[in-house]
């Protein structure tokens, strides 16, 4: 089980970038990375065969900011957006770099590793899944929004579990 929290940062002027926490099974310590692979498009797989042979199960949860927009909002309101550091990373296929010092067992990364080499193999693929996603995503925003669920009539029914307390003054 490979298991990752990710934040994607968008950008108007330059490629997405992600901030990942991978927690490796059984070792207890977590790794942080920035990588120039875009997470929204991994989100869609779950399971995949790392390059030592294991089959790996991935679970993450992943979010995605705007930084132009943030920075924008936070500007209306006098307050500046210091975003993160993020590393240069060069033009080419995707890649990551540890934040911190890296594992002493460099075989606890043959899981991000075999992430990005599926990344930059299958690129067309994933991108391709992804706006299938969000499409499909969209188009059901628009159809509830034109189409409302009517609240069900429902009956709620309770019991006491216990007595009330007496009321002071009581004889019962």
């Amino acid at each position: 089980m490979v298991s990752l929290g990710a934040t994607v940062y968008r950008f108007t002027d330059s490629p997405p970038r992600t901030l990942v926490t991978y927690w490796p099974e059984g070792r207890g310590e977590c790794i942080t990375f920035w990588s120039s692979a875009d997470f929204a498009l991994i989100s869609g797989i779950y399971t995949f065969v790392a390059t030592d042979g294991e089959t790996r199960s991935l679970f993450m949860m992943w979010s995605s900011m705007g930084v132009s927009r943030l920075a924008d909002m936070l500007s209306a309101h006098g307050r500046k957006y210091d975003g993160p550091n993020i590393p240069a990373f060069p033009a080419g296929p995707a890649t990551f770099s540890i934040v911190g010092t890296p594992p002493l067992d460099p075989s606890v990364l043959v899981p991000i590793q075999s992430l990005h080499d599926l990344y930059n193999s299958e690129f067309n693929r994933l991108k391709a899944a992804y706006d299938g996603r969000e499409s499909a995503r969209i188009e059901r925003e628009a159809y509830i929004k034109a189409h409302p669920p009517q609240p069900k009539n429902i009956t709620l029914n309770y019991w006491r579990t216990e007595k009330p307390a007496a009321v002071k003054g009581d004889a019962r």
